[in-house]
């Protein structure tokens, strides 16, 4: 009897204990942060003009993807190659303006941003120019760290 009442008083105080268990469901608003955070320090990459420092922030494999206005490039060092003809003839990237991102949380190691901008850039040749548009990244969480997978532009015509 002693020993029922002793099983029997264990199985109430342990089953009332909280568990341990990690949780699987996202932590979304946190994840939302962590994306902004990461984007914007991202597209300071872009605002310095540097390559490297770009592709550091996407993922380094062959299943990355970058498409911008119907042009589809595959690949981390493709893109590279195309990111550093890209941003050549630019000579000082003056600003840009997001508007209010959406970030849609797919899972603890997923999520789609999405954003418009519009970017001031002068040129090479000395002209100024004013870029329009949407942007769509994909964010895979590898290593702690999150990196674009996919992105995608597009540009609205002046």
């Amino acid at each position: 009897m002693k020993n029922r009442l002793f099983l029997l008083m264990s199985l109430i105080f342990f089953s009332c204990q909280p568990s341990n268990t990690i949780s699987t469901e996202p932590d979304v608003s946190a994840i939302k942060d962590s994306i902004d955070k990461v984007f914007l320090e991202w597209s300071d990459q872009f605002e310095n003009l540097s390559v490297d420092g770009i592709m550091d922030y996407m993922a380094d494999d062959d299943e990355l993807i970058w498409a911008s206005d119907g042009t589809i490039i595959k690949g981390h060092d493709d893109i590279a190659d195309w990111m550093q003809e890209a941003i050549s003839p630019i000579d000082k990237w003056n600003y840009t303006n997001y508007g209010k991102a959406t970030i849609y949380v797919m899972g603890l190691e997923a999520a789609v941003h999405t954003v418009d901008f519009e970017e001031s850039l002068t040129m090479s040749t000395g002209d100024t120019i004013i870029v329009t548009g949407a942007w769509t990244n994909v964010f895979k969480r590898s290593n702690g760290e999150w990196k674009v997978i996919h992105s995608a532009a597009s540009h609205l015509a002046e």
